[in-house]
């Protein structure tokens, strides 16, 4: 499970999502800041921006890289931020965390879109997304998935438009989607087997496989996240487990 805690550096190594990213240069696209609106930047506007580097250990050069970029917090605040890529890729990350959207490695610049860089001292390079198309500054009601799970998340009523595509987070039209696509956003482990959800004060248990095979719904009425099938409203948190 990926905590906000500083990790042994011995555990950068571990196993991660297997992502499938797309290559570096691919081309100028619309970066989409949400917090308290939705602001729309280019990569050229990002250049105009306050910069810092980040010199992280690269084990396979035997070198620090120099990653260097717009920190997060001159884009916006929050208590979690969720990074997603043209790819679909989503990470929830703290949001005073010292990661940058960078820009420049080794004081070469890409050629396309940002990469997310962070401090090896927190999870793995599984949070180095390249292609950021949003950022999402999380300050209001969200939906805590975490547990036996490769990608601990903290979802929105905004993240649910991510089942369709990352431009619709951004345009935030959504309200539902299948649970079994937003419990599997957060890959559980395959040896977990249980799910605790969480909801007004409640804790209620059900098979994880009856959850992801299952025809639920998880839903955002405007306030709070609900799944209608099963007579739950205020869902807080799903926590996955053996």
């Amino acid at each position: 499970m990926r905590r906000f805690v500083p990790l042994l550096l011995a555990v950068i190594a571990c196993a991660c999502l297997s992502f499938q990213h797309g290559a570096e240069n691919a081309g100028v696209q619309t970066i989409y800041v949400i917090g308290d609106g939705v602001r729309a930047y280019t990569v050229a506007n990002l250049e105009k921006m306050p910069m810092k580097e980040l010199k992280i250990p690269d084990f396979a050069l035997g070198r620090s890289v120099g990653w260097k970029g717009v920190p997060l917090g001159e884009l916006g605040s929050g208590r979690v931020v969720n990074v997603i890529n043209r790819d679909g890729e989503i990470v929830s990350i703290p949001g005073n965390a010292s990661a940058v959207l960078a820009l420049y490695r080794d004081g070469e610049p890409f050629n396309g879109s940002p990469r997310l860089v962070m401090p090896l001292n927190y999870g793995c390079k599984c949070h180095w997304l390249p292609n950021v198309t949003v950022l999402e500054f999380v300050k209001g009601a969200s939906l805590h998935i975490y547990g036996d799970v490769e990608n601990e998340l903290w979802l929105t009523g905004r993240t649910l438009g991510l089942y369709h595509s990352p431009e619709a987070v951004a345009n935030g039209n959504i309200s539902s989607v299948p649970l079994s696509w937003a419990i599997r956003l957060a890959n559980p482990w395959p040896e977990a087997k249980k799910a605790y959800l969480v909801f007004e004060n409640e804790t209620a248990e059900y098979s994880l496989d009856k959850l992801l095979s299952g025809s639920f719904t998880l839903r955002f009425n405007g306030t709070a996240f609900e799944i209608p099938e099963l007579g739950i409203d205020g869902l807080v948190e799903i926590r996955v487990g053996g």
